[in-house]
């Protein structure tokens, strides 16, 4: 059964594993509250080019 998840904070993207991990963890909720937050996380390690 998938279950949902809540961001309360913006994730730490330090590597490319953190957001392979948080991709993971994004595609197998079945509802994501605060998805904004971790777009965010991702969006930055982008442009800081981490990944």
């Amino acid at each position: 059964m998938k279950k949902g998840i809540r961001f309360e904070y913006r994730p730490e993207v330090k590597d490319r594993s953190d957001a392979i991990k948080l991709l993971d963890v994004l595609m197998r909720a079945a509802f994501i509250e605060n998805l904004d937050t971790a777009l965010e996380a991702l969006k930055d390690a982008i442009e800081r080019e981490i990944i």
